[in-house]
């Protein structure tokens, strides 16, 4: 038997944005009071943030602006204290997969008296989030990106620098209430961006695609996300239809975002996760750099495996990877990103995270990853 749920209300179109206030009011909220938490710099500038101010005009907002990448338990901490004294009834996170994690955080935790990262590590170790009222709070998730399709599903990522290693928190109470997918958000991403986070989203969907936990349903989403990334990641540089490819790149990544938010991810995040804390990767690169060597382990294993060669377009997959990698001239070798054969040892000890590299079709061991990081070195 297969289970599948989202609970996240989508609203999808060009200019979708626009009935931002109309979304709000079906949402009955229980004070007046908004966060809009964004990226700042150029977007505070755009046609975009003018008709979200218009469109929260009956309301008070407290408009937030977060510049960072992987957000720390820091940076989780301050932004709270900001809002502290703020009966806060919605949370609008509109960015990409960093604004996306602080939004689903402000809301899970928006009951959270927290006051230390020691407090904030226990927290998010023992989940604790998930006992707080889950109805005082709203999340809408807008995202800019063509990468995290974190708008539908129930994770987020908290990265903790002194003990190097990244929290994730998962649970109904961090899903968004509801998402808005506007291709008109995405039309100026820039080309470097819109690849890497697309690297990410095909990442999401290939191990939704295998992942142990996956089901009928995980499975359509994937292949429908594969097909689109794999068809309009290679063709955006120098390409006179470049904004209609984010697009469907925008698509690509919700569609996997579908997928994997009912099975998780696999060995590649798992892997990702140090490779990005120690070496600032950027995450959807981190994650593919091991894409081709994981389905060389896990091909055997794959139920279905045709349903892949369908969306990827051929039989031969870690060819197809290759050609994304040169076409988007991004190096699949560790050494250009600064690791050492001395590192190695260290990635392996930090890539084994519960509930990803054990979510893999095949037992990946110590001795294996070992392999796989000194061939792709």
């Amino acid at each position: 038997m297969s289970y599948y749920y989202n609970p996240v209300k989508t609203y999808i179109g060009e200019n979708a944005l626009d009935n931002l206030s109309e979304i709000i009011d079906s949402m009955e909220l229980k004070t007046n009071s908004v966060v809009l938490l964004n990226r700042g710099n150029d977007f505070l500038k755009t046609e975009e943030y003018r008709t979200i101010k218009v469109n929260l005009k009956k309301h008070t907002v407290a408009t937030l602006v977060f510049t960072q990448s992987n957000p720390a338990l820091s940076d989780v901490i301050d932004l709270l204290q900001k809002l502290r004294g703020i009966d806060y009834s919605l949370v609008i996170g509109i960015g990409g997969g960093s604004i996306m994690d602080i939004s689903k955080a402000l809301k899970a935790l928006k009951n959270a008296n927290v006051s230390d990262k020691d407090m904030l590590r226990d927290i998010l170790i023992e989940r604790k989030y998930l006992d707080y009222p889950s109805n005082n709070c709203k999340l809408i998730a807008v995202p800019t990106t063509t990468g995290t399709g974190s708008e539908v599903t129930p994770f987020a990522s908290i990265w903790d620098k002194e003990e190097r290693k990244k929290y994730s928190m998962y649970g109904d109470s961090v899903y968004a209430d509801a998402a808005i997918i506007d291709g008109a958000l995405v039309k100026k991403l820039p080309d470097a961006i819109a690849i890497s986070t697309a690297l990410d989203a095909l990442c999401h969907a290939v191990e939704a695609y295998w992942a142990r936990s996956s089901n009928i349903i995980s499975k359509m989403y994937a292949l429908k996300a594969i097909k689109l990334i794999t068809e309009n990641v290679i063709e955006i540089t120098g390409n006179p239809d470049n904004e209609k490819i984010k697009k469907n790149l925008l698509m690509g990544s919700f569609f996997a975002g579908l997928a994997f938010s009912n099975t998780k991810t696999t060995s590649c995040h798992s892997i990702s996760y140090p490779l990005t804390m120690l070496f600032n990767i950027p995450h959807g690169i981190a994650a593919f750099l091991t894409l081709g060597k994981m389905y060389e382990i896990n091909k055997d294993s794959i139920i279905d495996i045709k349903g892949l060669y369908e969306a990827f377009g051929t039989e031969d997959i870690p060819a197809k990877i290759d050609s994304i990698f040169k076409a988007a001239d991004i190096s699949s070798k560790l050494s250009d990103y600064g690791v050492k054969p001395g590192d190695i040892d260290e990635l392996i000890d930090k890539s084994f995270t519960k509930g990803r590299m054990d979510n893999n079709p095949v037992t990946i061991d110590k001795e294996v990853l070992r392999k796989v990081f000194e061939e792709i070195l």
